[in-house]
Parts: C-alpha cells; structure tokens; sequence
C-alpha cells in the first residue's frame, strides 16, 4: 500500500524504509525510501544512518516552518 506513494514508480518498488519525522519530541511526519532492489531495505538491517537522514531531513523542515 505505501508504495502507491511512489506515484509512477510504484510498480518498481520492491523494498521500503520508513523513517519518522521529529521536531521538539513530536512526530511530524515520515521519510519514505523506496528502492527497485527487494534486499536494499530489510527487517534485520542497521538503522543508524537511515536515522540520521530522518533527524536531518526533520531538522531541515522544522528550520523551514520557522
């Protein structure tokens, strides 16, 4: 169902990655990564980076919202 997100590219998406969105303790949204490759994403996999690209996507969003 989330990728039907992925508009046109939907079809091609075989993994996801689900990353939440945090300012001041409160979720505000969802980082959603999609890849044609079915082992890019997975359940066992590190989530450190991915982390940080959330933290840095919020930051960059929460700054732009003032």
């Amino acid at each position: 169902e989330v990728a039907g997100w992925f508009g046109e590219a939907a079809p091609h998406i075989r993994s996801l990655a689900l990353m939440p969105l945090r300012a001041r303790g409160l979720c505000f949204g969802l980082l959603a990564l999609g890849s044609a490759e079915g082992e890019r994403f997975y359940p066992g996999m590190g989530t450190l980076y991915l982390g940080r690209i959330a933290d840095l996507a919020a930051a960059a969003l929460s700054a732009r919202a003032g």
